[in-house]
């Protein structure tokens, strides 16, 4: 038997719904590689950021690990893209619903600091910050609602018998 059921399995409380309970096989996997490539693109992006700030290596290569981190970058995205293409419409609407709500924060947010402060690196911040902290968030209180939406189904199946 295939793992095409194993939907039906519903998570039993929020944090389990973010641990990929209760998905299919096949959006664990991914949303995994999908993760894994962020991961990875944040993580060249930092260590060549660390290595500019501390003088370790000539500012040629740091510059060079940055351009090197658009590989897994554009991994990430086209994971990404197949991960939405494949998900079952539960999981796309909750991916949807994050990146609006992501996208909304941190429009209103770099927005607003263009006009408050003077052209500067809190520009990046005052969008990228807000952007990640709504898109978690929405994944959350999803992950949440969905485990309460389950958990209450499963009380209703539980009287009716």
């Amino acid at each position: 038997m295939t793992n095409e059921n194993d939907n039906n399995a519903r998570p039993r409380n929020w944090f389990g719904a973010l641990k990929w309970e209760g998905m299919r096989a096949k959006d664990r996997a991914n949303e995994k590689r999908a993760n894994s490539y962020a991961f990875a693109w944040v993580g060249l992006l930092v260590a060549a950021n660390f290595l500019r700030q501390l003088d370790i290596v000539p500012e040629l290569a740091a510059l060079g690990l940055v351009l090197a981190s658009t590989i897994p970058g554009a991994l990430f995205v086209k994971a990404y893209l197949k991960m939405l293409r494949e998900a079952d419409e539960m999981l796309r609407q909750m991916q949807y619903e994050a990146l609006a709500v992501g996208f909304g924060a941190g429009a209103l947010c770099g927005l607003t600091a263009l006009f408050l402060f003077p052209p500067g690196p809190i520009w990046g911040f005052s969008t990228l910050i807000p952007m990640v902290i709504g898109f978690c968030v929405r994944v959350i209180l999803a992950g949440r609602k969905i485990a309460q939406e389950s958990s209450a189904n499963e009380e209703s199946d539980g009287a009716g018998k």
